[in-house]
């Protein structure tokens, strides 16, 4: 259904259907504004229809995110939803859960959440006991190791490796003969996480400094990630990096990609503007059928072809180029990521 047809209000008829059954409906969206959004500006219509509404935002406490969920219908992200689940399993009383049993679903962005976010892992971390020593002499290591002489870089998918005169160098400086001995895995462990945020995690773009602390940013929002840390001694690292006070090493205590999550309801659907590209995916993973809604007068706006370029910065640079040329006809332009 095509942007400004109104799929906000088409979601009304179907989460008004399902909710007459007494169990949760959840409508679930990308981020927490829209979640908002949609409680507030479809609220009156639900509590006309004799229906109660609540929404979930990040930071929200036990207590308030347990009432929304009592909510008849529920507008939330489904990252949230998520991590509110996997917290839930952690929990050692059923009275300290926040959700109900699920019933239904009525997915925003569909193809962008069951396609694009799908294989990306919710993840849990908690706080051990132990201390990753030396963290900061493994920062001093890869401080001095030079791209593109001693170690390959491919920001795109932030993956990195030595090259054989940095593994030498490394070696050296390690004392040892081979690095990639089984004997040695601790310590390639460790020189991969001093490498990966020295090099592939960027400040105020992955995470903050704040009170003498490291705080993760969500990727997807751009907000910070309340709580959350990095596992398996990436969190020390960035500490080393940033000379900040190290805090406990991380443990993954559970975790859980959204595509397995988003199947343990028992229904199912979703609503966007860009299904069909995603059709056969769709069809193939969550045996769901795409229907095309016409939209209510034709559309006049001109859909150009995709533009390809061969690096990033080529792209960058028409993208500036093209930003500086709307902007001197003083019209609106929408950049989007």
């Amino acid at each position: 259904m095509q942007t400004g047809e109104g799929k906000t209000l088409a979601a009304v008829f179907p989460a008004f259907l399902n909710a007459l059954a007494g169990r949760s409906v959840h409508v679930l969206t990308f981020n927490d504004c829209l979640a908002r959004r949609d409680a507030r500006l479809m609220g009156p219509v639900y509590q006309f229809l004799g229906f109660s509404v609540g929404f979930v935002q990040e930071g929200m406490d036990p207590a308030q995110r347990r009432s929304a969920y009592l909510a008849d219908i529920t507008c939330l992200t489904a990252r949230e939803a998520g991590f509110d689940f996997l917290r839930d399993s952690l929990c050692c009383h059923p009275g300290d859960r926040v959700h109900r049993p699920f019933h239904y679903a009525i997915i925003d962005e569909a193809d962008f959440i069951l396609i694009d976010e799908a294989r990306i892992p919710l993840v849990i971390v908690g706080a051990s006991d132990d201390y990753l020593p030396d963290t900061r002499f493994f920062a001093d290591i890869v401080r001095g190791l030079r791209p593109g002489v001693d170690l390959e870089l491919h920001d795109a998918d932030r993956n990195g490796y030595l090259t054989d005169g940095g593994l030498v160098r490394v070696e050296k400086l390690l004392h040892c003969y081979n690095l990639y001995a089984a004997e040695n895995v601790e310590l390639l462990t460790r020189l991969h996480c001093a490498l990966h945020a020295d090099f592939l995690l960027h400040r105020d773009v992955d995470y903050i400094v704040r009170h003498g602390r490291i705080e993760l940013v969500d990727e997807f929002t751009s907000r910070v990630a309340d709580g959350q840390r990095w596992p398996n001694g990436l969190q020390a690292a960035i500490e080393a990096k940033e000379n900040v006070s190290a805090q406990t090493r991380g443990d993954i205590l559970n975790s859980m990609t959204l595509q397995h999550f988003l199947e343990i309801y028992p229904k199912i659907c979703g609503m966007t503007a860009t299904a069909q590209p995603a059709e056969e995916e769709l069809r193939m993973f969550y045996n769901l059928n795409i229907v095309v809604i016409p939209p209510n007068n034709p559309c006049i706006r001109v859909d150009h072809k995709d533009l390809i370029f061969r690096t990033n910065e080529e792209k960058q640079a028409s993208i500036i180029k093209e930003i500086g040329r709307v902007s001197h006809t003083k019209r609106p332009i929408l950049v989007t990521a």
